[in-house]
């Protein structure tokens, strides 16, 4: 679906205005229409109205705005050095610009680059080492995409631009940030006062005649004013600049209204680094010098500083700027962020999400409502209406306010490595809410992961793990928690499966939350059957976006998958309709999924299997719950463990993370859905030579329900052969139909010990009922036996029955 640049930007409530109509040779189609464009509130209809007829729109740039504004030379200005600045920056930054921000392109060749930036970062507009560039931000305006150029053509985004549809993520890298930053120096020098002299000085080196376009005319005149704080000396140095172009002789008296119109001091304005970088473009560094020395001279004046008080508002029947003046102060709450469709808050490492009533008990902390009544124009507060607050709750985007895609207490693992300062992280959207101090990640060497994953497994040296890769993907479901912020996508869902009660599974599951968290795994017993409550349950799990959410204890002969789950686990979006409301809505998830099992069917119409991290947990004991002699003792002794060496095990687990991301791609086997899982995930467990843990589930590929089957297949095999005698496929089919006139009852058994391994009307009934043994009865315990299997000397697949000894080592 296409969108007009103009929905684009009041998509993200992007304050937008009417400039003077284009017309081609006109540079001051540039200027703004009315003098209230920082205030007025312009409806959609009304600005689509001055579009269709031609005029430019503008952008006014709010608190976390930032456009970089690059100049290029042109024939009457032949001295501006915007791309050899741009090429300088690039340089500072060790990227180009356009592949962090979004491009804007003038067809005179110059570009606007969007970024955002902390808010309350009062940024230098020029700097005399980037002649050419203009940082802008609050106080300022660009011409917006799609508007007409007074040269021909139109502002349009770069082929390679998002369209603003990710605009809140593009942060401003820390390198550029620390460039804006004004320092005391800075700010000294932008509010001094200067006198005539010094201004005249400098203008003496700017030929009026390059000025003669409004547009390039009108900052030097707004440059000189602050400058000179307004004075009428500081006037007549520039009337007398400004009208020694024989074209402007006699435009003094517009000059002089001008001048006069302008408030010196005013936050936002030109500032004398305009001047500077005219100079400095036009090689008169020694000015700049000069008069920088001058002002540093100056005493600079005692500034008070005064608490921050209360943004008094002015309760306006216009309710779009009444509330979109509201979310401006809303949005420099330090705990208050937009998540999907929701402002929340923080309390600790909790989201909260906030209703209208609550939307407005936290505008009343950084606002006052009310009027200025009487003859005398006293200020009257009042509350602040809970209708205001549930149009600001409707609007679903709040532009200005923050993203946030989860708060975590650890340092997760993101894209650029793990998070080691509490607070905040723009690039991720992810806040730090700092509960533990975890050693620093620094470029781990090979040894140090391979050491990591041996810390990590050591503390599940106890639980019967079918075979290395079920180890492996023990090991990547926790690194998946440790590393969503990193994962641009869905991760699969880690199911713990056992063949039979106590084998751990429950465990497992705890001690990997424990390593992370500290406490037990959130669970829920079971899993919903019915396909709408799983739907209300995958939506109330979005709305929270719990770190992970587990279903435990799936029944034995339970179907294990649902359309909604299969979903969740490869589009990590959530659709659905709240309570009371009537609109749908999409919510990112980005929880992970556990579950546990023992011997779980797969329901054959979903497609859960390649959504699984498949661990499988394999105990020779009937009663695994009675066993004992383990390292690290019980499950309370376990958890005490781990819960003290927190701090090192969430390191162990970051190292391994850090490791991986260092080393180039490795080939492994595609896992459709979860490419960004294999990048991060199963390219540091097999960098440090650990077995893929995609090779876990193979042996749920083929595997059908069982049920309660193997009881019946076993009593069969009893009748056919002695415990441990080892039979081929083909000699197990033969026995089992040699009992076709035995006495009746054996006869029976046999026939249903064969429609379950080798039914009658399949054309190779032996192969079938050596695919069946081996994938589906296989090492699951039942009234003291199982079914094992191997090769005999020949090489030959065979299979047998034997009793179990409870001290059988696993």
């Amino acid at each position: 679906m296409s969108h007009s640049p103009l929905d684009v930007y009041r998509s993200y409530s992007a304050l937008l205005f009417p400039l003077r109509k284009a017309e081609i040779g006109d540079p001051n189609s540039k200027r703004p229409l009315f003098k209230n464009w920082r205030t007025k509130i312009w409806s959609h209809a009304e600005l689509l109205e001055y579009w269709t007829k031609g005029h430019s729109l503008g952008w006014a740039l709010g608190p976390i705005d930032l456009v970089i504004d690059v100049d290029v030379p042109t024939k009457d200005r032949p001295n501006k050095q915007g791309p050899e600045s741009l090429a300088k920056l690039n340089n500072l930054l060790g990227q180009s610009i356009d592949c962090v921000a979004i491009e804007v392109q003038a067809p005179s060749g110059g570009r606007h680059y969007y970024l955002t930036k902390p808010e309350g970062l009062r940024v230098t507009k020029s700097h005399t080492e980037y002649p050419g560039i203009e940082f802008l931000s609050e106080g300022c305006y660009v011409v917006i995409a799609g508007s007409p150029h007074w040269q021909g053509g139109s502002y349009r985004f770069s082929e390679f631009a998002d369209m603003m549809g990710d605009y809140l993520r593009l942060q401003a890298p820390k390198q550029l940030i620390d460039l804006l930053q004004r320092s005391e120096a800075a700010e000294r020098i932008e509010s001094a006062t200067i006198d005539a002299s010094l201004l005249q000085k400098m203008l003496s080196h700017l030929d009026p005649k390059n000025y003669r376009d409004h547009a390039d005319w009108l900052p030097i005149l707004m440059a000189s004013h602050q400058a000179t704080g307004g004075s009428k000396a500081g006037l007549a140095v520039f009337l007398a600049w400004s009208t020694s172009d024989p074209d402007y002789a006699g435009a003094g008296d517009d000059i002089r209204h001008r001048w006069r119109t302008f408030k010196a001091g005013k936050d936002g304005g030109v500032t004398i680094r305009t001047l500077f970088s005219e100079l400095t473009e036009l090689g008169h560094d020694d000015v700049v010098s000069m008069v920088t020395s001058a002002i540093d001279f100056q005493t600079p004046p005692e500034s008070e500083s005064l608490p921050k008080s209360k943004k008094r508002v002015v309760h306006d029947l216009d309710e779009l700027k009444l509330n979109n003046t509201i979310i401006a102060e809303l949005a420099t709450i330090p705990y208050l962020f937009q998540r999907s469709a929701h402002l929340v808050t923080i309390n600790k490492d909790e989201l909260i999400p906030l209703n209208s009533l609550a939307i407005c008990e936290q505008a009343s902390t950084v606002c006052v409502l009310g009027d200025m009544v009487g003859k005398d124009k006293k200020w009257k507060a009042k509350r602040i209406p809970e209708r205001t607050g549930k149009q600001i709750h409707s609007r679903g985007v709040w532009f200005g306010i923050r993203r946030l895609k989860m708060v975590t207490s650890i340092p997760l693992f993101t894209t650029d490595g793990p998070l080691q300062t509490p607070g905040y992280d723009p690039a991720s959207c992810v806040y730090f809410a700092k509960q533990i101090e975890v050693p620093k990640v620094i470029k781990p060497t090979r040894e140090a992961a391979i050491a990591a994953a041996g810390l990590l497994f050591d503390l599940v040296c106890d639980f019967p793990f079918a075979d290395p890769s079920h180890r492996s993907a023990w090991l990547a479901g926790l690194l998946a928690i440790l590393a969503r912020p990193a994962i641009d996508g869905s991760v699969p869902m880690t199911f713990v499966d056992g063949n039979q009660r106590g084998v751990g599974k429950g465990l497992l599951m705890d001690v990997t939350y424990n390593i992370l968290f500290g406490c037990d795994m959130p669970k829920q017993s079971s899993m919903p059957q019915d396909e709408a409550e799983m739907a209300k349950l995958l939506l109330s799990i979005a709305m929270r976006n719990a770190p992970t959410f587990a279903f435990d204890n799936i029944p034995t002969g339970a179907k294990l998958g649902s359309p909604s789950l299969d979903s969740v686990l490869t589009n990590s979006i959530v659709s659905g309709r709240i309570l009371g409301k009537s609109e749908v809505r999409d919510y990112p998830i980005d929880t992970t999924f556990w579950g546990t099992g023992n011997r779980v069917s797969i329901d054959k119409n979903t497609d859960i299997i390649r959504r699984l991290n498949y661990i499988n947990l394999l105990s020779d004991s009937e009663k695994a719950e009675s066993r004992t002699g383990f390292r690290h003792g019980g499950s309370d002794q376990l958890k005490q463990k781990v819960r003290a060496n927190r701090a090192s095990l969430i390191h162990a687990g970051l190292t391994i993370l850090e490791y991986g991301r260092n080393q180039p791609p490795i080939a492994m086997t595609p896992w459709g859905s979860y490419e960004s899982f294999s990048r991060v995930v199963r390219q540091a467990i097999m960098a440090i030579d650990e077995s893929d843990p995609m090779e876990s589930r193979r042996s749920l590929e083929e595997r059908n329900d069982t049920g309660g089957d193997l009881e019946i297949v076993l009593s069969a095999l009893e009748l056919v052969a002695k415990e441990r005698e080892q039979l081929s496929a083909s000699e197990i089919v033969s026995r089992l139909d040699a009992f076709e006139f035995v006495e009746s009852e054996q006869s029976q058994l046999t026939k249903q010990a064969l429609d379950l391994i080798a039914p009658p009307e399949l054309k190779s009934r032996v192969m079938a009922c050596g695919r069946r043994l081996q994938n589906h009865y296989r090492d699951q315990v039942i009234q003291g036996r199982w079914l094992k299997s191997g090769h005999d000397r020949s090489n030959r697949s065979v299979f047998w029955y034997e009793r179990v000894s409870e001290k059988t080592p696993f």
